[in-house]
């Protein structure tokens, strides 16, 4: 047993007692010749509620799983079914030769729409171990050549599963490996429903490390710092732990943009909206340095700030991009802008952004940016 060469050890996701390791939310991918055992595989590892068999769905389609003329409408109900499964966040498996490229990066870009990782298992075994098992079949009447064309489009693909897009790729070349492997299902990186806080939630801080430290001193964290004094980590002693928006914001706004599924037309807007966007918090960003050299700091100048370096990218021009997907395109870019706008400039004056002179930003940071939570629930 292995994994694609290449990434052996990375993800330590397959084990020396032939534990293969996928994630627990996951579009697995069974790969293998006709007779390579894919459809027992499946029946022993998997529920049955989980597996989608192309056979099965020829079936359905044709009332004959050996009718190739039904296979594209089969293929099709297939792919249907898998999404609603992904889009309910259930495991699924997808058990068809899918030996060629093109067969598999329909299942490769299914996951991506659905935010979930393929993963292919591949059952390599002899040819003369298939061309025997279909010989033994009464419903596989076709010859060996089927098995031989099946093992030469795999084998010329089996060193560029991973290039492909799956993400881990366990490959089995034995019979004897095929009954020893095993499956371990593993929590995402970013499944945290189990961790409930309590958590200290803070804005963004923009760099500003001294008043940081100052407002986490404030809420009671030890600061850890390396050998040349600088701060490398902080704990609470109660164990609770700061969550730091920040930039967080920035990332699932492109999240958003690449998921959103969006025509050709309206994708062209929406990219528009997102470059207006960084362009707006760079000038944000600006105005904020403008006002650390004023000795002064107006109301309505950290209004400006706040609006530019903060509201914007953060509620308005995110909301315009949902409005972009919902189709009602200049009403809504309205309304959005009447709602998302004065809704950020609360939120970030309740959190107190900091703008201004240092003495400012420092009070505000260290008096009323965060926002404490003793049980802030289950975050994921």
């Amino acid at each position: 047993m292995s994994e694609n060469p290449g990434t052996s050890g990375k993800d330590g996701t397959s084990g020396n007692d032939g534990t293969l390791g996928v994630p627990e939310l996951s579009l697995i991918v069974l790969v293998g010749a006709s007779g390579s055992g894919k459809s027992t595989f499946a029946a022993r590892h998997f529920a049955p509620t989980r597996v989608l068999s192309s056979d099965r769905f020829l079936a359905m389609v044709a009332d004959d799983e050996n009718d190739q003329s039904a296979t594209a409408d089969a293929f099709e109900t297939l792919r249907f079914v898998a999404g609603k499964r992904l889009a309910a966040g259930r495991t699924t498996v997808v058990d068809a030769t899918n030996v060629q490229k093109h067969a598999r990066q329909q299942w490769i870009e299914l996951a991506r729409e659905h935010d979930v990782l393929p993963v292919a298992i591949v059952l390599d075994l002899p040819e003369s171990v298939c061309v025997d098992r279909n010989a033994r079949r009464s419903d596989r009447d076709f010859g060996a050549h089927v098995v031989r064309k099946h093992r030469s489009n795999l084998r010329k693909s089996l060193k560029s599963l991973r290039r492909e897009g799956f993400r881990r790729v366990h490959v089995l070349g034995s019979e004897s490996e095929v009954e020893s492997a095993s499956i371990r299902f593993d929590k995402s990186l970013n499944d945290k429903r189990h961790d409930s806080g309590p958590f200290d939630v803070i804005g963004d801080v923009h760099g500003c490390r001294e008043e940081l430290e100052a407002l986490l001193g404030q809420l009671g964290y030890e600061i850890r710092r390396d050998e040349r004094d600088r701060a490398v980590d902080a704990a609470h002693p109660a164990g609770r732990r700061a969550l730091l928006l920040g930039d967080l914001c920035l990332g699932w706004f492109h999240e958003m943009l690449d998921g959103s599924g969006l025509p050709a037309e309206r994708l062209r807007t929406a990219r528009g909206l997102v470059s207006h966007s960084f362009s707006e918090l760079i000038l944000g960003q600006y105005l904020d340095l403008d006002e650390q050299t004023a000795r002064t700091l107006s109301g309505q100048r950290a209004e400006t700030v706040i609006r530019y370096k903060t509201a914007k990218y953060t509620v308005e021009r995110p909301m315009h991009l949902g409005v972009t997907r919902a189709a009602e395109l200049l009403h809504g870019l309205r309304a959005a802008a009447r709602r998302g706008l004065p809704a950020a400039r609360r939120s970030a004056r309740r959190l107190r952004e900091p703008v201004g002179d240092r003495k400012v930003r420092s009070r505000r940071l260290a008096g009323r940016q965060a926002h404490r939570t003793r049980d802030a629930g289950p975050a994921r």
